[in-house]
């Protein structure tokens, strides 16, 4: 009983199914011949249905609807549940001869058959078929479509039905995991087998659908294709394939350049014949024909063998293309990806995409993109050419040279007469026809055309060549000679009749009504083309063509209004126009009428308003009225026909901007400015450049001539002059303006971006401009105690010092952390205080550094220049005043920010030369007491060492050059208004650029990439620090203590030398934190504060630092102040799992997180972190060569950047005792931080008191 849905109706049907499959067919019983059951609905309703193994079924419900005659929704849904008890028995007995087996195949070719309504008679056909050999599979393939769960892996099967059959029939299935998504079968049968979603029998499947099920059964139960993986991981393995087939490549082996690819250029093919190819031949002596570029991409992509005949192949292992072939390959790279981009577009259309790319045979269809490369690649070659002729017979250009060529258009024109012209034919002479949508092109004149009666008008008929257009450019095809050439700088005619053209011409009509601005001003433009021909048939259009209309404008000015006329001028006759009315039409015929309304409405556009007589036009005479005819105006009248004007109009005139003169000398240490001009008073120059920079279009001249404003070089230069000096244009015309010395570098380089300005400089201002630009070649030599200290780079920031010293600049010595500022600036305080002294004379300078550097300066100076007395400004209050009081003072002070905040006061009578603050950034909120500070100091040199200029916001960079150079930045107020807004709000560039202009020659910034030559591998540096009295105090009571046990009886007797290796941890604890061993210490840490402010430096500076500590408590300290600051970091320590570890390191490479915490036990070996480059080690470790091992966890193979290495130590303390022994004692210090009992046992008394100090 497989047809019992032909009984009821479509709709039925689908109620009914909706009714079985949501579960509403309950109490269900069937004999072989009936069923009844209770149906779920209204109410619950009894079925009984009878006859079902006769074929002749009797239906009855209790339903309403059933009570009418009328086959209901709960029978159908009964007789959906019978067929599904049915079927299920049926596919049962199919499962013993089924292949698959869902628990190790993905497709499963019994779950989807389950699912459907197959009979036992269609099985048993199915079979038949399958044994029977009638259908075979064809084809299959494998991929993945977007259906409504998203992406999934389908495969597809299609076959071909022969039998008996006069010719094959195909069946095809499109399935996923448990689903059939479509299947298609074009066999006749009994009843429709369309399969549309709609049709009733769409969940039913024909015999030979069934079969092709069956067949693929067999070929997924033997081939297994298809899993779990998504299409995301499909595309995943496939890149890593690729990836991984090249990585087995040996890279160091260089291949042989020999292959070459010969490319052909055809022109059409089967479906299109306009349509370019490019074909190749491949080889190395021998070439071939390619007859698969896809498989050529594979194998070269692979690195393996690609087959040219039976005895040659190309082995891409050591085999590659030559320069010239591997432009053709990237050519087939591109037309591949833009296949596979339009194949996934479809694919994502139609919810299809196998994901493995298209197949390119042997042509590559000539894209726009693809054209326009491949010309460029192969100008000026000769190819070989083939043409796929529409009729039989191959065209006889067999190459052809891509070389330049010239675009021929050929154009004819003839007059027409209106009924001469029927059912789009152009009738001859002899009432022959011809085509008027396909033209022949002319051969000498054009045919005539003639017929009775006056013409009507024009017939243009423009031939052009075949055109291939690429994205930027077109190309045409010269059989004649033999050339493909690029068509580029086309007139703009030409390009309007290329856009027009059609099948190669374009054919337009003009009537008479336009046949003079054809014929007058169009057609001119034609024949001055350099692309087009005319072949024109003077005799035929000779006489329909009107006399030519001459334009005149008459323009007059008296002293209130400008006043003027147009007429048309037609041979002897001339006409004065005025605006059309109704009065005037009709239109008198004969005159051209649309062009003398344009030179109408032309005049009006500047003279709006009309006087008593219709045809004059006038304005008020204003500035704007005038500048608008003179500027404007009279270009427009121009381009449309002669103008004669009056005496008195002509006298109205717009003339250049003035002949400006800049002078720029330099006298006792001034900057003298004097502007001047031969043109004008100084007063209309000053109303000049207000107007300017109001915007206004146009100044006038007390004369009445007229200046044009807009974008005028010179005036923008003056203006862009003055505004950069930060002057008022009254101050700046006045006559000689006097400015500080330290805007001449800025005058300078704005003279050399601006020569539309006349300068004048004199002899000072050029010297000093010269010296500050040759600083490398500066005669200023290195002090003879550093020479050969000094790196390049380092030689070369001491010359910039000097050189700004001398010239009475300041300036930031911006280098990356680790280059040495520190050294360059003791250099130059070196070189100065030794010329000083060869004077007699005492130079005296001041460096404010954060508290943690105090003491790094000081130790500096006794390391570099040991023979400049240097006094640091710290200890108590009391100290410090004694300091800043004493007659004799010191060459160089240091002192902190905080110190000089508190003892500002004593530094108001002193004097410096020279004053240097480090660490610049301290002063970047310029409002703050410190910044204050700085700045009142009374120097006549200023410097500032920063790694970062600018942290967050351009005001930072103000406040500093508002301590170097007051007013060079202007007032802050000024400088937020006309930089910082500008600049940060709306991205404007050429203010960034005026500002980098200016600051740019005083500020000095290398960055570790630009001076590598310079470097070693890794620069080490001690950073000192010192004992504030709570940590002193701490500290010597510690030391104290050990002391008096080395002195008492135990110690001699031997019994308390075992406790000495925790009395050294205590003391070395106590120099990285005391809370490290005193719970609830609250006095200062110096080397905890030290250690965390160059944390911020360098982080500031965008490094990455590892930090190294003997002592996990330690880094629980650290831990609360990175917190605080928000400063990320990692942690490892001897308790972090291995596979923590990995995780950590690689993070730590590949992201942003800038510190690294790592303790003894952990990080001394097995790391790899070229992530980073800083180094510091928070305490002396247990011997240099320990310590050496962890620097190169940053410093090691695979570090592209220069390393530094900080070493925090405490002065005055153990630690500088064990640097010192690291150098002299080696052996001794290695027992001390070892902590080995023996080694300890063997020191005497005196080593370790002069150990502690």
């Amino acid at each position: 009983m497989d047809n019992w849905t032909r009984y009821f109706s479509q709709r039925i049907l689908d109620r009914g199914r909706d009714y079985y499959k949501s579960g509403k067919v309950k109490g269900y019983i069937s004999t072989e011949d009936s069923c009844i059951a209770r149906v779920l609905g209204t109410h619950v309703y009894n079925v009984c249905i009878q006859g079902l193994k006769k074929g002749r079924i009797r239906i009855n419900c209790d339903c309403p609807y059933a009570g009418d005659g009328m086959l209901c929704k709960h029978a159908a849904a009964v007789m959906f549940k019978w067929q599904e008890e049915q079927h299920a028995g049926e596919i049962e007995n199919l499962s013993y001869s089924l292949k698959t087996d869902p628990e190790k195949n993905y497709f499963s070719i019994g779950s989807i058959l389950r699912k459907h309504e197959v009979g036992e008679k269609t099985i048993q056909e199915a079979m038949e078929i399958v044994e029977s050999g009638d259908l075979t599979i064809e084809r299959h393939s494998l991929g993945y479509a977007t259906t409504g769960r998203g992406q999934e892996l389908v495969i597809s099967f299609g076959g071909k039905l022969q039998g008996n059959r006069e010719y094959p029939v195909s069946v095809s299935v499109f399935l996923t995991k448990d689903r059939l998504l479509s299947k298609d079968c074009y066999a006749l049968h009994d009843s429709s087998y369309r399969y549309s979603y709609y049709d009733y029998n769409y969940n039913q499947l024909c015999s030979h659908v069934v079969a092709l099920l069956l067949l693929a059964d067999e070929y997924i139960a033997k081939y297994n294709p298809g899993d779990d993986t998504d299409y995301l991981g499909s595309q995943m393995l496939k890149s890593y394939r690729k990836l991984s087939s090249l990585q087995k490549i040996d890279t160091t082996t260089e291949k042989e350049k020999v292959v070459r690819l010969e490319p052909k250029l055809t022109l059409g093919d089967r479906t299109n014949f306009g349509k370019l190819n490019l074909s190749f031949k491949i080889g190395k002596d021998k070439l071939y024909a390619l007859r698969n570029i896809s498989e050529l991409m594979e194998k070269r992509e692979n690195a393996e063998g690609y087959k040219l005949g039976k005895n040659n192949m190309i082995s891409f292992m050591d085999e590659d293309f030559d320069e010239e072939s591997e432009g053709y390959y990237e050519l087939m790279d591109k037309a591949r990806a833009n296949a596979e981009l339009i194949a996934q577009k479809v694919g994502e259309i139609r919810g299809y995409y196998s994901g493995e790319g298209t197949t390119i045979k042997d042509k590559l269809e000539l894209s726009a993109e693809i054209l326009d490369k491949f010309y460029e690649m192969a100008y000026g070659r000769t190819i070989d050419f083939d043409e796929y002729a529409r009729s039989y017979g191959a065209s006889e250009l067999k190459r052809i040279k891509l070389a330049d060529g010239k675009l021929n258009i050929d154009i004819s024109i003839q007059s027409f007469v209106d009924d001469t012209l029927r059912n789009n034919y152009l009738f001859d002479e002899d009432n022959s026809k011809t085509m008027l949508t396909r033209p022949a092109k002319a051969s000498g004149k054009a045919k005539n055309s003639k017929a009775a009666g006056a013409p009507s008008g024009l017939h243009i008929i423009a031939h052009l060549p075949d055109i291939y257009k690429g994205k930027d450019y077109n190309y045409i095809i010269d059989k004649e000679k033999g050339t493909f050439s690029r068509i580029a700088d086309l007139s703009p005619i030409a390009s309007m009749l290329i856009q027009n053209a059609r099948d190669n011409f374009v054919q337009f009509r003009i009537g008479k009504n336009n046949i003079s601005e054809f014929y007058y001003r169009m057609l001119p433009q034609m024949i001055e083309a350099p692309e087009i021909t005319i072949d024109e048939d003077y005799d035929d259009i000779k006489n329909i063509i009107p006399p030519e209309c001459e334009i005149i404008f008459y323009l007059d000015a008296n002293e209130d209004n400008i006043k003027g006329r147009v007429s048309a001028k037609y041979a002897d006759e001339e006409h004065f126009l005025h605006q059309l009315t109704e009065e005037d039409y009709p239109l008198p015929a004969g005159r051209d009428s649309s062009f003398e309304q344009e030179a109408v409405a032309t005049l009006i556009k500047f003279l709006p308003e009309t006087g008593t007589a219709e045809d004059t036009f006038y304005a008020e005479k204003t500035g704007d009225a005038i500048f608008d005819i003179l500027s404007s105006g009279l270009k427009e009248m121009m381009a449309i026909g002669e103008i004669k004007a009056t005496k008195d109009f002509e006298r109205l005139k717009i003339r250049k901007a003035p002949h400006v003169k800049l002078g720029v000398s330099v006298e006792s240490g001034i900057l003298n400015l004097d502007v001047t001009t031969d043109d004008m008073t100084q007063d209309e120059l000053l109303d000049l450049l207000e107007s300017y920079r109001q915007k206004k279009k146009f100044f006038r001249l007390r004369n009445g001539e007229f200046i044009q404003l807009e974008k005028d070089d010179t005036i923008e230069e003056l203006l862009v002059t003055m505004e950069a000096m930060g002057v008022s244009a009254k101050e700046f015309t006045k006559g000689k303006l006097h400015l500080p010395l330290y805007r001449a570098i800025y005058i300078n380089k704005l003279l050399e971006e601006h020569d539309d300005i006349a300068a004048e400089r004199d002899k000072n201002f050029k010297n000093l401009v010269r010296n500050f630009n040759s600083v490398k070649e500066s005669e200023i030599e290195v002090p003879d105690s550093l020479s050969g200290v000094l790196r390049g780079y380092q030689e070369y920031g001491f010359k910039w010092l000097s050189t700004l010293s001398e010239l009475g600049f300041g300036g930031i010595l911006a280098d990356d952390m680790g280059l040495g500022k520190t050294l360059q600036v003791i250099t130059f305080l070196l070189s100065r205080i030794q010329e000083a002294r060869e004077q007699k004379k005492k130079l005296t300078a001041l460096i404010v550094c954060p508290a943690s550097l105090v003491y790094n300066w000081e130790e500096e100076f006794k390391k570099f220049a040991p023979s400049i007395n240097v006094k640091t400004v710290a200890g108590t209050q009391s100290e410090r005043k004694k300091i800043l009081s004493s007659k004799t003072r010191p060459e160089v002070m240091v002192t902190s920010y905080d110190l000089l905040k508190r003892d500002i006061g004593s530094y108001e009578s002193l004097e410096f030369d020279c004053e240097i603050i480090d660490e610049a950034q301290f002063i970047k909120n310029a409002s703050a007491a410190v910044s204050k500070s700085v700045k009142i100091i009374n120097s006549k040199t200023r410097f500032a060492l920063t790694g970062t200029p600018i942290e967050n916001r351009l005001s930072e960079l103000w406040s500093i050059f508002d301590y170097l150079m007051p007013g060079f930045l202007y007032t802050y107020d000024r400088f937020r208004s006309d930089f910082e807004n500008a600049i940060t709000k709306y991205k404007d560039e050429a203010i960034t650029k005026q500002l980098r202009n200016m600051v740019g020659p005083f500020i000095l910034r290398r960055l570790k990439e630009n001076v590598l030559k310079d470097l070693p591998d890794k620069m080490e540096e001690v950073r000192f620090s010192r004992f504030e009295p709570a940590q002193r105090k701490l500290y010597d009571a510690q030391v104290t203590h050990m002391k008096k046990m080395l002195e008492s009886e135990d110690y001699k007797s031997g019994k308390d030398r075992i406790k000495i290796l925790a009395e050294l941890t205590r003391i070395r604890q106590i120099c990285c934190d005391p809370e490290l061993i005193t719970a609830g210490y609250k006095g200062e840490s110096a080397k905890r504060t030290s250690c965390i402010e160059l944390i911020q430096s360098a982080i500031d500076c965008g490094h990455k630092i590892l930090l190294f500590s003997q002592f996990t408590s330690m880094f629980e300290l650290l831990e609360k102040d990175l917190q605080k600051l928000g400063i990320e970091f990692y942690k490892i320590t001897g308790e972090t799992s291995k596979e923590e570890r990995i995780r950590l390191v690689h993070a730590f490479n590949e992201n942003e997180v800038p510190l690294f915490l790592i303790s003894l036990k952990a990080g001394g070996t097995g790391l790899n972190l070229v992530g980073a480059d800083v180094v510091i080690h928070y305490d002396p470790w247990w011997n240099l060569a320990a310590q050496n091992q962890a620097t190169d966890r940053a410093h090691r193979i695979g570090q592209t950047k220069k390393v530094s290495v900080f070493k925090l130590i405490v002065k005055d303390t153990i630690e500088e005792k064990i640097i010192d022994m690291q150098n002299a004692k080696k052996d001794l210090a290695d027992a001390i931080l070892s902590g080995e009992s023996k080694s300890l046992m063997n020191m005497s008394k005196e080593q370790l008191m002069e150990l502690l100090g």
